[in-house]
């Protein structure tokens, strides 16, 4: 009987500091989004969408257009 023994200790403190990051972000009162280099949006934090009145569904996926208006151009 043979088997492959894989040390995974690094690989799940990894995971586990996504995890943290991650949960951070959410948790976060401060809006926080994230966008693609093509200003699509990847992840908004639920103060983000509290602050715009969009739900995370009608960001996420969407270019950053689709919720901009002419007062909010930087």
């Amino acid at each position: 009987m043979s088997g492959i023994i894989r040390d995974i200790s690094e690989r799940k403190k990894i995971e586990d500091s996504i995890r943290f990051a991650s949960e951070s972000l959410r948790q976060s009162t401060q809006p926080t989004v994230l966008v693609s280099p093509d200003s699509i949006f990847t992840y908004v934090n639920p103060a983000f969408t509290q602050l715009l009145g969009f739900t995370e569904e009608e960001m996420v996926g969407h270019h950053v257009s689709t919720i901009m208006t002419a007062d909010m151009a930087l």
